[in-house]
């Protein structure tokens, strides 16, 4: 799932909060499904799923249920398990880090090519996954991690 992807989704969730989107992914790689949910979409299920698999997918996903293939959903559960810790995209990484260095959200989204709200969206979901309330938080976070070196 490339760097467009994951923005078109965060824009569309974005948009229109209440759409649901359920990505018809082709790898299992827990990095691809994260990103994928961590950007709004309601559901991550694997191509090679049975039509039927699908259908599921979309009257769950309807019914405001999110829904992940359950082999996804395992090793997004071993990633985490094996990280020790919340794990963030390269590019929550990158923005965590122009955040610790001062950037305002329109600066980091002229340096990396995204909306100033793509980039307020990806700071909400940063400050959840970490459990911060604050830029200071990020800072704090940025630095403990050895992100400003």
């Amino acid at each position: 799932m490339s760097e467009d992807t994951v923005e078109l989704l965060a824009n569309i969730h974005d948009l229109s909060p209440d759409t649901k989107v359920i990505v018809l992914g082709n790898s299992a790689d827990p990095g691809r499904a994260r990103d994928a949910l961590n950007a709004g979409a309601s559901g991550y299920i694997l191509g090679a799923d049975e039509t039927d698999e699908l259908a599921r997918a979309i009257h769950s996903v309807a019914r405001g249920n999110p829904v992940v293939n359950p082999v996804v959903a395992l090793a997004i559960a071993q990633d985490d398990r094996e990280e020790g810790h919340t794990w963030l995209s390269d590019r929550e990484r990158q923005i965590v880090k122009l955040v610790a260095l001062g950037f305002t959200n329109a600066e980091i989204g002229a340096e990396i090519n995204l909306s100033g709200r793509t980039v307020e969206t990806h700071r909400a979901n940063i400050l959840r996954k970490l459990e911060l309330s604050s830029r200071s938080g990020l800072v704090r976070y940025a630095i403990d991690q050895g992100m400003m070196q």
